[in-house]
């Protein structure tokens, strides 16, 4: 332990003091160390009173039944919606959310070092029992999201993943400011910009028409 803080709402515990450390973005030109680490993620050993990772519900769903919010942000027309949003909605069905490993469940740039070791995840407040591709799904987009090129990894459920995630952020992107974030906070324009990525990455994968 190096540190501990307690101010009575919130407590700090400081278990390592990162030198020399890389932190994204940008994203060095090889994160090949990010996808080792979450194979190691993966591996151990949840803590027994984790909480576990629910069913998703489709996000493909809620978009059809109320387009506008969506089509309001320009990412895409209604044709390409239209068109997209059977496909869509298959294939998100496949990305199953659930699971027994550890998932870290917040990875993007923000929470990612990278030393000599190799790489780090930190704030793992969000962690859950579920299924690890949840950790390699988002880790894929927020590197396509930062201008980097994803390493070749085994993830069988690349498509249905691209299309759970994007689906999330069409349903998260045009949505109000939650109650937490400061009315400063560019959470939704962030959101907007992963969206677009991951809008992209669905049409490759899926073979759906072009978004213009």
């Amino acid at each position: 332990m190096v540190g501990f803080a307690d101010a009575s709402e919130r407590a700090v515990l400081a278990v390592e003091f990162v030198e020399n450390a890389c932190w994204p973005p940008p994203y060095p030109a090889d994160v090949t160390p990010l996808f080792d680490a979450l194979e190691s993620v993966a591996a151990a050993e949840p803590p027994p009173k984790l909480p576990a990772q629910g069913p998703r519900f489709s996000r493909w769903e809620r978009v059809a039944a109320d387009p506008a919010p969506l089509l309001g942000l320009g990412l895409c027309s209604r044709a390409w919606l239209e068109s997209s949003l059977d496909p869509l909605i298959a294939a998100e069905a496949g990305a199953v959310f659930e699971g027994d490993e550890l998932v870290h469940n917040d990875v993007y740039s923000g929470n990612v070092c990278f030393v000599d070791r190799g790489a780090m995840l930190v704030d793992w407040g969000a962690a859950v029992r579920g299924s690890r591709w949840i950790d390699m799904a988002f880790a894929v987009l927020d590197v396509r999201v930062e201008g980097g090129t994803p390493p070749i990894v085994h993830f069988p459920y690349e498509g249905p993943f691209a299309a759970a995630l994007s689906g999330h952020f069409a349903v998260e992107a045009p949505a109000p400011l939650p109650d937490w974030a400061a009315p400063e906070s560019t959470l939704r324009e962030d959101m907007a910009g992963d969206l677009a990525h991951a809008l992209r990455w669905a049409t490759e994968l899926l073979e759906l028409p072009p978004l213009r």
